[in-house]
């Protein structure tokens, strides 16, 4: 069974839950691989993924998508920020901050610029990372503020995540490719993926 995930899902959400998966499954192999959204709808078009988990809906044909959950979205900011003592605060009012953002390619940066543009908040900079580790790092040491996922609350210490307003949430869920035949090994994953105590534990 070859699975995937882009960056934003795979430490927080599908690691946690791979062990217990594979404790009710001995039988299946598991190759995992991490990616960006279009890098992850690629493999899964040409067969080389099995299933992949990302923020949706996915422009393209071919796929079977399903939402698993949604995800509130949280504003990061140092422990010690005059903003940190509010909540739910309007995000225009971080206007004044350098905004730490994912490079292109990654889809929460595409949903973060979209939530930043409805709330009309204009940010006095913008850095781009790789990935939420090195974000949470210059969010630690007084750098920027960000928009993180709630499942990422986890490793997010020295950090304080606000509400903000308008609220966001992303769409969480999986792609497969459409097809009349689907193996017992991605039956049993998707249905795993899709059991009730695997929203609960996020």
């Amino acid at each position: 069974l070859r699975i995937a995930a882009i960056p934003t899902i795979l430490p927080y959400f599908l690691a946690p839950l791979l062990k217990s998966f594979c404790a009710l499954h001995p039988g299946v192999q598991l190759h995992l691989r991490e990616g960006t959204t279009n890098e992850l709808i690629e493999q899964v078009l040409n067969g080389a993924v099995d299933v992949a988990l990302l923020s949706l809906p996915v422009d393209s044909a071919g796929l079977v998508m399903k939402e698993l959950f949604r995800e509130p979205l949280f504003l990061a900011v140092p422990k010690n920020h005059p903003l940190a003592e509010t909540s739910p605060v309007p995000l225009r009012r971080a206007s004044k901050e350098r905004l730490l953002i994912l490079k292109d390619g990654h889809c929460l940066r595409d949903e973060t610029l979209a939530v930043c543009a409805r709330a009309r908040a204009h940010f006095a900079a913008q850095f781009e990372a790789d990935q939420f580790v090195t974000i949470f790092e210059l969010i630690r040491g007084g750098f920027g503020v960000s928009i993180v996922p709630e499942m990422a609350r986890a490793f997010s210490q020295g950090c304080t995540l606000i509400e903000f307003e308008p609220a966001a949430q992303r769409r969480v869920g999986y792609i497969r490719l459409e097809r009349r035949y689907v193996s017992k090994a991605v039956d049993a994953f998707t249905a795993f993926l899709s059991s009730p105590s695997k929203k609960s534990s996020r």
